[in-house]
């Protein structure tokens, strides 16, 4: 009975030690965990609002592809979050649609640093 008093207060008082900061999440990284922690943004889809239009968003994924590519924190999140190959030559069409549908998402959300101040 001693034993597992001492081991549940021995569990208790490792449960109340400080935790260890991770790395710190980029802007993209933080917008996903948003998205998944509280469900994607409603937006206005550029591709399909006020006009849709026929093989509209394929065409603009694939116009918008070197701009998403060239940014490369924003590139690797996407690639990250989305499951796509880190590392291939070109992505291929579809891939391209999945990391520009990301992208449309990610450019909804719009976050803003507050001030910071110590808590005491």
């Amino acid at each position: 009975m001693k034993r597992a008093l001492a081991a549940v207060l021995l569990l208790a008082a490792m449960a109340c030690g400080t935790t260890v900061p991770g790395t710190p999440l980029n802007q993209y990284q933080l917008k996903f965990r948003i998205f998944d922690q509280f469900g994607p943004p409603a937006f206005c889809d550029p591709d399909f609002y006020p006009i849709a239009r026929a093989g509209g968003e394929q065409a603009s994924a694939q116009s918008n592809y070197a701009q998403i590519r060239d940014n490369g924190e924003l590139y690797s999140a996407i690639v990250e979050h989305e499951h796509l190959p880190a590392v291939p030559a070109e992505l291929d069409d579809a891939q391209k649609l999945t990391l520009y549908r990301a992208f449309k998402k990610l450019r909804a959300l719009v976050l803003h640093r507050s001030a910071s101040r110590p808590r005491r």
